[in-house]
């Protein structure tokens, strides 16, 4: 179709959709070779439109493959070498999360200075934001583990969510003193942290990740707050008492996003999922790991100004009412076409039990499935 392409070599998916974001690309879209945190055996494609200013969404997916599919006896193999925008592809992105760095903190020299940091991106993508972004600000990142990409994942999984990166990321923590850790998947789009400065190193993911994302958005000012429906009880009570309001809608990260991005009167502020996925709108709403973990670095290095053995942790101060325990379940289903089958049968085993049980009160609210509050609504 007479179409040319430009190689970026290695990058992150945020990266590769900002460089349509940004003035001076003459570029129409974007593609990320990548699987995400899915086991090494496979592979996938993220696509980006520029005139869409976003990744593009399920149904648009389809249409492309199949378009794929119609012209493929048309296609031509492609002859010559790929031209190669690989110099400087990512410098512009690096730049913008040292800045936001600074720009939170509101130190503008070396805002890092005296913060242990120990980055651990699995052996994806990743790795640049030890060296290439932490250490220029001043943060000791000599504990940082798995940096070196390697699409076989020789240690664990790229992937925040995964109980080997969450464990392999607090023993590094733990053995070195660091002050903070960083995980963030394959293609960087989501991260999780730990607070080193507890007497056992903690997880801030899943609820606490939110929770604190949403307190450093509402600092900028009051708005919405949109997440996947799986958030704890305690998370609406959170998002208000900040003066936030707190959309919980569907699951899956697209349509987290494009929620927040349409919202009005004027779009949320942010979109995250306890997967770690999140979107701010102070960054066009990219799905950005880095971007978040920018964010709530320089929003520490604030607070240790005054407190300097001031921890993750310490910025919720306590005030996040959180699960005795949380289990995510996958039920497994004979085939794709039988899964709206399963969920009516589910939602309506869920219905009767809340209907025989006192203490059980269906939420009103619910985009994706069905809540149910247990008791005094914790659960």
């Amino acid at each position: 179709r007479g179409a040319s392409a430009l190689d970026a070599g290695p990058a992150t998916t945020p990266a590769m959709l900002e460089s349509l974001l940004r003035g001076g690309s003459k570029a129409c879209g974007a593609c990320m070779v990548t699987a995400s945190h899915l086991p090494k055996e496979w592979n996938g494609l993220k696509l980006f439109s520029a005139k869409e200013q976003r990744g593009l969404n399920k149904k648009e997916v389809k249409e492309v493959l199949g378009l794929a599919a119609d012209l493929a006896d048309m296609m031509q193999p492609v002859e010559g070498d790929i031209a190669s925008a690989e110099a400087g592809f990512m410098d512009d992105y690096v730049e913008k999360l040292r800045q936001t760095i600074i720009e939170t903190s509101g130190i503008s020299t070396t805002p890092l200075k005296g913060l242990k940091v120990c980055v651990n991106p699995g052996n994806g993508a990743g790795g640049f934001f030890a060296t290439s972004v932490l250490a220029p600000l001043g943060a000791d990142v000599s504990s940082s583990i798995n940096l070196e990409p390697d699409g076989a994942f020789p240690n664990h999984p790229a992937n925040p969510e995964d109980k080997k990166h969450v464990q392999a990321t607090i023993d590094a923590v733990a053995a070195s003193g660091a002050d903070v850790g960083v995980m963030l998947d394959c293609d960087v789009d989501r991260c999780g942290l730990i607070d080193g400065t507890t007497p056992k190193p903690e997880p801030v993911n899943r609820n606490r990740l939110v929770a604190l994302a949403a307190q450093v958005a509402l600092e900028d000012g009051n708005g919405v707050i949109v997440t996947d429906p799986v958030t704890s009880g305690g998370m609406t009570q959170f998002i208000e008492e900040r003066g936030g309001t707190h959309d919980r809608f569907k699951m899956g990260y697209r349509n987290v996003i494009d929620r927040a991005a349409e919202t009005k009167p004027e779009p949320a502020l942010l979109a995250i999922e306890t997967s770690g996925h999140s979107a701010w709108r102070s960054n066009n709403f990219v799905d950005d790991g880095c971007y978040t973990a920018a964010k709530l670095l320089g929003r520490l290095a604030k607070a240790r100004v005054a407190n300097p053995s001031c921890g993750l942790l310490d910025l919720l101060g306590g005030s996040l009412k959180e699960p005795a325990e949380s289990i995510k379940v996958k039920m497994p289903v004979s085939s794709l076409e039988k899964v709206p089958e399963a969920e009516i049968k589910l939602c309506d085993a869920l219905k009767a039990c809340e209907t025989a049980t006192a203490s059980w009160r269906m939420e009103p609210v619910n985009h994706d499935g069905l809540r149910c509050s247990v008791g005094d609504g914790d659960w």
